[in-house]
C-alpha cells in the first residue's frame, strides 16, 4: 500500500485525462476519481497557504463550523457512496458474491463513514467553542496513527494469540508502559518520505561484532 500513488491515481489530473482519451465510457470513473480527489483535499489540509500555491480551495484551513465542505462530506460523499451501493444491490442477474465485487468492502464504506462523520463532527465543535480561540483547523493533523500504534504493539506481544483475553490486554499494557520509551518507533509508514530519526535517539548501524572462533 502506498497512498502517495494513490493519491496520484486518483486526483483531478487523472480524471481530465480520462475525460479527453476515454470520453463518456469514463464518466462513473471520472466521476468517482473527482470525489476522492476532494475528498483527500479536504481532509489533507497541511498549511495555512497551500491551497493558494496549488490553486486548489479545498486546501483552504477550516476556519469555520458552517464550511460547506463539511456539509459537502455528510451530504455529496456519503450519499455518492450511498447511492453506489444501492445501484449495485439492485441489479438483476449477479450473485451476492459478484456484487460484492462491484462496489468497496463492507469495511472501507464503514470506516469511510465514521472517518467522515467524526471528523466533521470534532471539527465544528473545535470551532464552535469560544469563538477566536481556535482561528483556524488543519485536518492533516488529525490522526490514528499512535493508536494502530500501540494495538500493533499488542499484537505483537500476543504472539500466535489470535482471541486474547481481558486479564491478556491488561498484562500486556502494563508490560508496554514499563516498557515506556524503549519501545521504538517505526521510522518510516506507508507513505514516502524522507528517512528520518525519531528526535533525541541515535540508532547505531554498525554491524555487530563477530565472536571470537576458539581454536581446538
Amino acid at each position: 500500500m502506498r497512498v502517495d500513488l494513490a493519491v496520484q491515481a486518483l486526483s483531478t489530473t487523472v480524471s481530465k485525462g480520462m475525460q479527453f482519451y476515454g470520453g463518456d465510457e469514463t464518466t462513473e470513473t471520472q466521476r468517482f476519481i473527482k470525489m476522492f480527489d476532494k475528498f483527500f483535499d479536504c481532509l489533507n489540509v497541511r498549511s495555512p497557504d497551500e491551497y493558494r500555491r496549488k490553486r486548489k480551495p479545498d486546501l483552504k484551513p477550516y476556519t469555520c463550523s458552517s464550511d460547506e465542505r463539511l456539509t459537502w462530506l455528510e451530504s455529496d460523499f456519503l450519499g455518492y457512496l450511498k447511492e453506489w451501493e444501492t445501484s449495485v444491490k439492485g441489479r438483476e442477474g449477479f450473485t451476492n458474491a459478484q456484487k460484492t465485487t462491484m462496489m468497496l468492502s463492507r469495511e472501507t464504506l464503514e470506516g469511510l463513514h465514521i472517518t467522515v462523520r467524526s471528523f466533521c463532527e470534532i471539527t465544528r465543535y473545535l470551532l464552535s467553542i469560544d469563538e477566536g480561540r481556535v482561528p483556524y483547523l488543519l485536518s492533516e493533523h488529525f490522526t490514528q496513527d499512535p493508536i494502530e500504534n500501540y494495538f500493533g504493539q499488542q499484537r505483537s506481544r500476543g504472539g500466535r494469540c489470535q482471541n486474547p483475553t481481558v486479564q491478556a490486554c491488561i498484562s500486556s499494557a502494563q508490560s508496554l508502559r514499563v516498557q515506556g520509551s524503549l519501545a521504538m518507533m517505526p521510522l518510516r509508514g506507508n507513505s514516502r518520505r524522507k528517512r528520518r530519526l525519531i528526535p533525541d535517539e541515535v540508532v547505531d548501524e554498525q554491524p555487530l561484532r563477530k565472536r571470537p572462533r576458539k581454536k581446538n
